[in-house]
């Protein structure tokens, strides 16, 4: 046995431990696996760690994926391009990602877009038309939340006739 790793009870202690991390809320394999950094495991003992989660139910990758990609769309105010950057930061496969975006209503979506874009347009409307550099300004907004420039631009021009 490697000095660094733990005894057979501080195994245990870190699956108990890691048991509780995942119960408080949904967690995908990569953030568990950077949990256990913390521990002094070895990196057969953090991927037995991660099966026995997985067996348990504790750890479940398109129950993670279905409650990140509607969290982040609701609460975030994200788009499809900004949570699929995360998901693969996280490790996730594109046809994974791809199949957890494709649960998203597009109707609900655009009109979240719409939405976003009136506020912006509220906030940056001081009492009359928006300027060019305002219109950009709302523009580089929304792409910065990750939605995609046509749709943004679709709505855009209905919202606020950007061909002036």
């Amino acid at each position: 046995m490697n000095p660094l790793s733990m005894k057979d009870g501080d195994f245990e202690t870190a699956l108990e431990k890691m048991r509780a991390y995942c119960s408080y809320s949904e967690r995908c394999n990569s953030e568990v696996y950077l949990r256990l950094g913390k521990f002094m495991l070895t990196s057969n003992e953090k991927n037995r760690i991660i099966e026995l989660l997985e067996e348990e139910g504790f750890l479940n990758s398109k129950r993670y994926l279905s409650v990140f990609v509607r969290g982040k769309l609701i609460h975030n105010h994200w788009g499809k391009i900004k949570i699929k950057y995360e998901l693969r930061a996280k490790g996730f496969s594109d046809n994974e990602i791809n199949d957890a975006l494709g649960t998203i209503d597009q109707d609900e979506y655009n009109l979240l877009v719409k939405k976003l874009i009136s506020n912006l347009k509220t906030q940056k409307a001081e009492g009359g038309d928006l300027s060019r550099k305002e219109k950009e300004k709302v523009i580089r907004a929304m792409m910065a939340k990750g939605f995609e420039y046509d749709l943004i631009r679709t709505y855009f021009t209905e919202e606020l006739d950007i061909d002036n």
